[in-house]
């Protein structure tokens, strides 16, 4: 089942991870757009550094998937280590990585995965 399902569950990590990008970069470009209108330089400041961290933590977030998708698509033998960390680093990103993760453990935890292959 694994290998019939490797190519799936690659391009749905490359979708998540890719997602995760989109979203890191539009966290920076409007809160960077408001920072760059506002007045105040106390609201600067904050609104800055919110959109530093929050960009940050999505585009961190979005690093394993894209691993993980580039791996399984390749067909590399770390490919299922690294779609299980995925899984379970985006098992809180409600709802997509949730879908994606439960379907990626569901095929990774199947007998059939377990079997190493060539």
């Amino acid at each position: 089942m694994f290998e019939r399902h490797r190519s799936t569950l690659g391009a749905l990590h490359l979708v998540l991870g890719l997602m995760n990008v989109v979203a890191a970069l539009i966290v920076w470009f409007v809160l960077g757009g408001v920072v760059a209108i506002a007045q105040e330089p106390e609201a600067s400041r904050v609104l800055g550094t919110i959109a530093a961290l929050v960009g940050g933590l999505l585009f961190l977030l979005a690093i394993p998937p894209l691993v993980a998708g580039f791996g399984l698509v390749s067909r590399t033998p770390w490919s299922r280590t690294a779609a299980m960390v995925s899984s379970f680093l985006n098992m809180l990103s409600i709802p997509f990585g949730t879908g994606v993760s439960l379907f990626t453990l569901w095929v990774l935890f199947t007998e059939e995965a377990s079997i190493p292959s060539a």
